[in-house]
C-alpha cells in the first residue's frame, strides 16, 4: 500500500469517528425525544417488547402538594402538562435516571431533574412525563419552565406572568390568562389558543407559531416576522413581516424558519 492511499484511508476513518462521536453526544437527546413518540409496531409490523429495555420506569400515584403560588422547572428531558384540577397535585412516569425531584418552598413549586443518559439514536431512550394540577379558581403569580428536551402543555390557567422555554420541543397553551409572557423554543412549534395576555414575546428558531385569541388586537402594537416562511394575519398573507402601531398592548412573534399565524 503506497503512502498516498494510506493517508486517504486514515483521513476517512478519522472523519467517520468524528461524525459518530458528534451524533452520539449531541443527537442522542433529540432522537430520544422523537423516537419515544414513534409507534414502532406501525413502522415495522413488529409487536415485540422493545420498550422493556428502557431504563426501569418509575410511575407515581397522584400525590397532593402543599398550596403554591408559582411554579419553576429546570429539567433535562420532560413532557410537562399543567392544568386545572381538584387541587394541588403531581403525578409522573419516568425512567429511573429521570425521576423528578420536587418541593414547595416559600410558595414556589420547584421541579428539577438529574441528567439521564440515552443510547445511540435514542432507540432505548430515557423518558419522563409529569402532570401538575392546580385548583380551578387558583391564580398563580408566575409559571417559569425551562427544558432541554420535551413538550410543554398548559391549559385553563390564570397567571399574572409566565416564561416558557424549551430547546427542543413544542409549547402549547390553551384557554389560559398569561399576563405578561415570554415563550421561546430553539426547535419546536408554539401555539396559543383562546388565551389572553397583556404583553407577549414569542419566538422560535425552527417551528411554526400560531396565536389565536378572542381579544381585539386592532389597537395593539404588532411586530410579526419570519426569515423563512409566511406571516398570516386574520387569513391574509403579509409576506415575511407585518407591523402595526397601537397602545393597548404588545405582541411580538419572531421566527427564523417557520410560518407565523395570528388570528383575532
Amino acid at each position: 500500500m503506497n503512502r498516498k492511499i494510506y493517508r486517504e484511508i486514515l483521513t476517512t476513518v478519522t472523519v467517520i469517528c468524528v461524525i459518530c462521536g458528534t451524533v452520539y453526544h449531541i443527537g442522542g437527546a433529540f432522537f430520544g425525544h422523537v423516537t419515544d413518540r414513534w409507534n414502532w409496531s406501525d413502522l415495522t409490523g413488529w409487536n415485540g417488547e422493545m420498550q422493556e429495555d428502557v431504563g426501569n420506569t418509575k410511575p407515581s400515584a397522584k400525590e397532593g402538594l402543599d398550596p403554591f403560588t408559582s411554579i419553576s422547572t429546570d429539567v433535562s428531558v420532560m413532557d410537562l402538562t399543567i392544568s386545572r384540577g381538584d387541587g394541588y397535585a403531581i403525578s409522573y412516569s419516568a425512567s429511573e435516571k429521570l425521576v423528578p425531584q420536587y418541593s414547595v418552598q416559600n410558595g414556589v413549586l420547584k421541579i428539577t431533574q438529574r441528567s439521564g443518559g440515552v443510547s445511540l439514536f435514542g432507540i432505548h431512550s430515557d423518558h419522563c412525563k409529569v402532570t401538575l394540577t392546580v385548583p380551578r379558581d387558583a391564580q398563580l403569580e408566575r409559571v417559569e419552565t425551562d427544558s432541554d428536551v420535551g413538550d410543554t402543555t398548559l391549559s385553563g390557567l390564570n397567571l399574572r406572568s409566565s416564561s416558557l422555554q424549551s430547546d427542543t420541543g413544542d409549547i402549547s397553551v390553551k384557554d389560559s390568562a398569561l399576563g405578561q409572557t415570554e415563550i421561546s423554543t430553539d426547535t419546536g412549534d408554539i401555539s396559543l389558543t383562546d388565551c389572553t395576555f397583556s404583553k407577549a414575546d414569542v419566538s422560535s428558531d425552527v417551528g411554526d407559531m400560531d396565536v389565536k385569541t378572542d381579544m381585539d388586537l386592532g389597537s395593539w402594537q404588532l411586530d410579526l416576522s419570519t426569515s423563512v416562511g409566511t406571516v398570516n394575519v386574520n387569513g391574509d398573507e403579509r409576506g415575511k413581516e407585518y407591523t402595526q402601531s397601537g397602545t393597548a398592548g404588545a405582541l411580538e412573534v419572531e421566527g427564523s424558519v417557520g410560518d407565523v399565524t395570528v388570528a383575532y
